[in-house]
């Protein structure tokens, strides 16, 4: 329902703005990136998750220091532009698909055996964000915030423990994961450089999924922070009046059709 209701309104704003007269550049823009988490999450206190050690199954507890744990995924956008007259104000409305990934640190009582889980979320984001400059369209130089909605697709978990060199690779049921959740979006475009901070509040783990008896994601609890660092191109007449070969062949189709 509340994907739907996004959508809806999405698509509206699109729809308004495309036939808005109030629009001096309107333009689409790819942005290919990578998608970076640099510090393990924090989790409530675990009550009812085991490894099986070589002393046998133990109960595991959160490792909830400052670790540092990087995760590196990537996002691929497809976006549509509505500059307004005044170049200093516009709104972007697009199309994602991305990669999410975060990691979990988990010890036992006498911190002898650490498992490590890694999550990957494969997910379908549809923003939405208002962009703000003094000039943006000379340089591509703007600041942008919104919200984006994530359709997610699929769940990868991958897990490694510190007496053992296999890792072990496991696909997602649909029910583990949830089927959507929110993203705050902080960032800046300079010329074809992209720099954007995302902000998840919820986890995209199903805290209500239950396995044997237990809850094994109800102790997930989201705030988590992504940087994406991308090139963003845009598919106007900009990107060719800064590229002499480009602008040499749009030259020569436009004069000679």
């Amino acid at each position: 329902m509340i994907f739907r209701k996004f959508v809806t309104l999405f698509w509206g704003i699109l729809c308004f703005f495309k036939v808005s007269a109030q629009n001096e550049y309107r333009y689409f823009s790819i942005r290919l990136g990578l998608n970076h988490h640099f510090f393990a999450e924090k989790t409530n206190n675990v009550t009812d998750k085991f490894l099986e050690s070589p002393d046998g199954e133990m109960l595991l507890f959160s490792d909830n220091k400052l670790k540092f744990s990087y995760d590196l995924t990537y996002t691929m956008n497809l976006f549509y532009h509505f500059d307004f007259k005044n170049d200093k104000v516009g709104i972007v409305a697009g199309i994602e698909y991305v990669n999410y990934g975060i990691t979990t640190h988990y010890t036992t009582r006498n911190q002898e055996y650490t498992l490590i889980e890694k999550f990957r979320i494969q997910s379908l984001g549809f923003p939405l964000m208002l962009k703000i400059s003094n000039a943006m369209y000379e340089q591509m130089k703007y600041l942008f915030f919104g919200v984006q909605y994530n359709y997610n697709l699929s769940l990868r978990k991958i897990e490694s423990s510190n007496f053992s060199d296999a890792e072990y690779f496991s696909e997602g049921k649909e029910n583990e994961f949830q089927k959507g959740n929110f993203v705050f979006i902080f960032g800046l475009n300079y010329f074809i450089f992209n720099l954007q901070l995302d902000y998840m509040p919820q986890s995209f783990l199903n805290k209500e999924y239950s396995e044997n008896n237990f809850l094994p994601y109800k102790h997930h609890t989201g705030n988590y922070f992504f940087l994406k660092t991308s090139v963003h191109i845009p598919l106007s007449e900009w990107t060719t009046i800064r590229n002499y070969t480009a602008e040499k062949v749009r030259r020569f189709f436009k004069f000679r059709y």
